[in-house]
């Protein structure tokens, strides 16, 4: 038996957008990234031109607004998804209990429980620390590791792959580890 106790933050939002869009909406969100930032420089150096040719100021400064926002848009993209994912989530959850047996996958919060069995999971990444497991390409549980109560990672990412029948998708590069001042490299 395995066990996760969290709460869900702002960064499980984020790192969840960011690897949705690595892996199950590539393609459009580069799609997306590349219009909004095309048409934001457009936008603003159509409002410059237009502000050195002696045009209307506050028409000039209202197409330069619009392009300067967009190249905001583009450039956090990410985060912007994170806030509105946080924001269109169930709220007040509380305390959030997973647990892994060898029947089923069982949740309890403050708002609702369920149990699901393992052929639910599409696929499960680590991601910055956490676990993500996808029920579809756009919903998925965060499980940090630091949250794994009962159990250690190496055993339940060995569990999770017996009970799904499916391998860790591509895992990628964990962030590095910050050196601390004063503190010996081993090798």
């Amino acid at each position: 038996m395995f066990e996760f106790v969290m709460q869900y933050n702002h960064r499980d939002f984020l790192y969840l957008n960011k690897l949705t869009a690595r892996t199950y909406r590539k393609w459009y969100n580069l799609f997306y990234r590349l219009f909004t930032a095309v048409f934001g420089a457009f936008f603003t150096a159509s409002g410059i031109f237009l502000l050195s040719g002696g045009g209307s100021i506050v028409s000039c400064i209202f197409i330069m607004v619009i392009g300067m926002t967009l190249l905001l848009v583009s450039a956090f993209t990410s985060r912007i998804s994170a806030w509105r994912s946080k924001r269109l989530s169930v709220q007040n959850l509380g305390q959030i209990t997973f647990t892994f047996t060898d029947e089923q996958i069982s949740y309890v919060c403050a708002k609702e429980s369920a149990q699901l069995p393992y052929s639910s999971i599409l696929s499960f990444f680590r991601y910055h620390e956490r676990y993500f497991l996808f029920l579809d390409p756009i919903h998925a549980y965060v499980l940090p590791y630091s949250d794994l109560k009962i159990g250690n990672r190496d055993e339940f990412e060995l569990f999770l792959t017996g009970k799904t029948g499916k391998e860790w998708d591509k895992v990628y590069r964990e962030p590095k580890k910050k050196k601390i001042p004063g503190e010996k490299t081993s090798r």
